[in-house]
């Protein structure tokens, strides 16, 4: 998989191991492979968004913790931006909701990925393009 998408194995594994963690999908042992745990249609870009791109408290949008008050950009940051931020979170995980890699399929560069992933559910860990 790395192979195919042109990154070191390292990152493959632990994106892996994150959405493993999610219950997303089983890895086997030796050779290796990866089953996908529920139909396409049932997981969200959501799911997997969650999945590998965690960050504390769950915040897209993490900046100025201490912001200098004396400063009036700095007092007034939070007070201008948060909840602008906020309905841009919520608004971009609507999206992510709402699509599915088995709906994602109407997309021709994904069609082709969630092809393969639909016929196989299974994949060669390795360096190789072994399926793709």
């Amino acid at each position: 998989m790395a192979g195919s998408i042109g990154t070191n194995p390292v990152i493959i594994r632990k994106l892996l191991q994150k959405l493993k963690a999610a219950g997303l999908i089983t890895v086997s042992r030796g050779t290796g492979g990866v089953e996908v745990t529920r139909p396409l249609e049932e997981i969200t870009f959501l799911d997997i968004y969650k999945a590998v791109e965690s960050v504390p408290e769950e915040a897209l949008f993490h900046f100025h913790e201490n912001p200098n008050p004396l400063c009036p950009v700095g007092r007034n940051i939070h007070h201008v931006l948060d909840d602008k931020l906020e309905r841009v979170q919520a608004a971009m995980e609507r999206e992510l909701a709402a699509i599915t890699p088995g709906r994602a399929a109407a997309i021709p560069a994904a069609a082709i990925i969630t092809k393969t992933i639909r016929r196989r559910a299974y994949f060669q860990l390795s360096d190789t393009c072994r399926y793709f």
